[in-house]
C-alpha cells in the first residue's frame, strides 16, 4: 500500500491540513452567503426607489403634458420632461424610463440604421411618419450628408423617370407623386409608395382583360405595373415591404408574359433540394437557333431582361434569361460553394432541348454578374462559343483598397449611392457588415483561384474607363493572361460604359453583334 511504500509520509499532518482547509471553505461559504443576502437587500431597496421615481415621473408627466391628437409622439416634450426629473433630484439609483402611447399607430414610429464616417459607424435615424419629425442618433459628423440624402434621391427620381435605369419604365408624373410622398429612405416606405402605382395599373389591366380588351393593351398595362413593383423592390428585396414588392413583380410579370410574342417559357431545373428558374424565348422560323444565356447584376434580375431578349430574338438567337447566384429566385448565394454549378446545371438543361442548338452557346453577364461570365469562359470553355464580361470584377475589384471606397463613397450609378450598392451586394453574398464583405471578397479573385492563365472561350471585355464600381484594371488583367481576349473600353464612360455621350442601346447592339458573330462560327 501507499502507507508502507512511503514510510516518510506524515499522514497526521495531511489530515490536519485537510481539516484546516475544510474550515477555510466553510468560512468562505458563510461569507458568500452573507454577501449574497446583502446584495439582495440592496436590489430590493433599488427596486423600491425605482418604483417611487417612476410614480413621481408619471405624476409630473400627467400634470404637465397636453396631448394633441394631431401629434403621435413629441420628442421635444420627452426631452423637457427628462430635464425636469433630473433637476428634482431623483437619487443615485439606476434610472429606466419607458414611454408608450396606446394611440400610436403601429407604423407611426420608424427607425433605420445607416453607416456613417469613414469607419462605418452605426447611426440610427428615428422618425414619426405622422408628424414628419425625426431624431438622428450618433451621426458622427455626417449629419449634413444624412439630411441631404433624401433630397439627392428625389433629384435622381426626377432625372431618371422615363429615361434611365431603374426608372426607365416609370411615368414622370407618377414619379413626381412618389417623390412628394417620400419622407425618408426607409426601404418599406419606398416599396409602399411605388407599389401603390403598381397595384393601380395591375387593377386596370385585370379589368381590361376581363372585359376582353385588346391583347396589346393588356400587355402594356401589366408591363407598366411590373415596372413600378420592380422599382419598389429595388435595389434588392432587403426589407419585408420590398420582399412583398418582389413577389408582386413576379406575379404581374407572368401575367404580362402570357401576351409575349414569341411565347415566354418558364423553365424549372432541379438543383439538389431546390430548383433553378429561368425564362426561354425561341425566335420563330429559325431552325435550331443559337442561344444566349444572360443575367444582370445585384439589382437587375431575369424579369428585367426583356429588352435584351428582344435584341437576341431580332438577331435570330434564342434568349435564356436567368438569375445569377444571390439574386431573384436563385436558391444559392453568390459566395456559396456550389454557385458555379448552377450555371453548369442550366447549360446541361439547354443541351436537352431539340429546338435550339446548345452547341452554339454564348453567355453575357452584366455589372457585378459579369464576374460569372469571365469565370464560365474558363471553367466551361469547352461548351461556350463566346462570353461577355460587362462592367465587372475579376481580381482588383475584390480587394479592400478598391472595395472600401466603392462601397462607402462612390457608386455614382446607383440611385441610393454607396449605401444601396452595399445593401444589394451584401445581400447577394450573404454577409451583414462591411468587414465581413471585405474579408470574403478576395476569395472570389480568378487570379487567386488560378484560372486566369488557363484556356478560355472567346471573351469580350466591356466597360467604361471611369467606372467607380468595377476597376478598368480588371479588363487589362484579363488581357494580360491566358487566351487572347477582345475588349471595348469607353474612355469617357462610367459603369458598364454608360454616359460619356454613348447611349446604352449602342453598347447593347455592339455586344449583340459580337455574340451573333461568335455563335455563327
Amino acid at each position: 500500500s501507499a502507507q508502507t511504500a512511503e514510510p516518510d509520509l506524515d499522514l497526521a499532518a495531511i489530515r490536519a491540513r485537510a481539516n484546516a482547509g475544510a474550515s477555510d471553505a466553510d468560512a468562505l461559504s458563510a461569507h458568500a452567503r452573507a454577501r449574497a443576502e446583502a446584495l439582495a437587500r440592496e436590489a430590493r431597496t433599488s427596486s423600491d426607489e425605482a418604483e417611487l421615481h417612476a410614480r413621481s415621473y408619471a405624476r409630473e408627466a400627467a400634470a404637465s403634458a397636453k396631448p394633441d391628437p394631431a401629434i403621435t409622439f413629441d420628442f421635444d416634450r420627452m426631452v423637457a420632461d427628462a430635464g425636469t426629473m433630473t433637476s428634482e433630484g431623483m437619487g443615485e439609483a439606476p434610472r429606466f424610463i419607458a414611454f408608450a402611447s396606446l394611440s400610436m399607430p403601429p407604423a407611426a414610429l420608424r427607425a433605420m440604421i445607416v453607416p456613417v464616417t469613414p469607419i462605418e459607424q452605426n447611426c440610427t435615424i428615428i422618425w414619426c411618419t405622422k408628424t414628419k419629425k425625426a431624431a438622428v442618433i450618433d451621426p458622427g459628423g455626417d449629419l449634413p450628408k444624412i439630411k441631404a440624402a433624401l433630397a439627392e434621391v428625389k433629384a435622381e427620381i426626377a432625372r431618371r423617370a422615363g429615361h434611365w435605369n431603374p426608372l426607365d419604365g416609370i411615368r414622370a408624373e407618377d414619379a413626381a407623386k412618389v417623390s412628394a410622398a417620400l419622407t425618408s429612405l426607409d426601404r418599406d416606405e419606398w416599396a409602399r409608395e411605388w407599389s401603390r402605382f403598381g397595384a393601380q395599373y395591375e387593377a386596370e389591366a385585370d379589368a381590361l382583360e376581363k372585359s376582353g380588351g385588346p391583347d396589346a393593351a393588356c400587355r402594356a398595362l401589366y408591363e407598366q405595373a411590373f415596372h413600378y413593383f420592380r422599382v419598389a423592390r429595388y435595389p434588392c428585396a432587403g426589407s419585408p415591404g420590398q420582399q412583398q414588392a418582389y413577389r408582386d413583380s413576379l406575379r404581374v410579370f407572368r401575367k404580362a408574359a402570357r401576351y409575349f410574342d414569341p411565347p415566354l417559357e418558364i423553365i424549372e431545373v432541379p438543383f439538389g433540394n431546390h430548383k433553378l428558374t429561368a425564362y426561354l424565348q425561341v425566335p420563330p422560323g429559325v431552325p435550331r437557333p443559337a442561344v444566349v444565356m444572360h443575367w444582370g447584376g445585384v439589382d437587375g434580375w431575369k424579369e428585367d431582361r426583356q429588352r435584351v431578349n428582344a435584341r437576341f430574338i431580332k438577331a435570330g438567337m434564342a434568349a435564356f434569361a436567368i438569375d445569377m447566384p444571390g439574386t431573384g429566385e436563385s436558391p444559392v448565394r453568390f459566395t456559396d460553394a456550389d454557385a458555379t454549378r448552377t450555371f453548369s446545371a442550366l447549360i446541361d438543361y439547354l443541351h436537352t432541348r431539340k429546338d435550339i442548338d446548345a452547341s452554339r452557346l454564348g453567355v453575357w453577364g452584366g455589372s457585378f454578374g459579369g464576374y460569372w461570365a469571365a469565370k464560365l469562359a474558363h471553367v466551361e470553355a469547352a461548351r461556350l462559343k463566346g462570353a461577355v464580361f460587362h462592367g465587372s470584377n475579376v481580381h482588383f475589384g475584390f480587394q479592400e483598397n478598391w472595395l472600401r471606397p466603392a462601397l462607402t463613397e462612390k457608386a455614382s450609378a446607383a440611385i441610393f449611392g454607396p449605401i444601396g450598392l452595399f445593401q444589394a451586394r451584401s445581400k447577394a453574398m450573404g454577409v451583414a457588415t462591411l468587414d465581413e464583405f471585405l474579408q470574403i471578397a478576395p476569395s472570389l479573385s480568378l487570379m487567386q483561384q488560378g484560372l486566369l492563365d488557363q484556356p478560355s472561350a472567346p471573351l469580350l471585355c466591356v466597360n467604361g474607363k471611369l467606372d467607380d464600381q468595377a476597376p478598368i484594371e480588371d479588363i487589362y488583367l484579363l488581357m494580360e493572361h491566358g487566351t487572347p481576349k477582345e475588349a471595348r473600353i469607353y474612355p469617357k464612360g462610367g459603369h458598364m460604359g454608360r454616359g460619356g455621350g454613348v447611349r446604352d442601346e449602342e453598347i447593347a447592339d455592339m455586344i449583340t453583334a459580337w455574340l451573333k458573330l461568335r455563335l455563327a462560327q
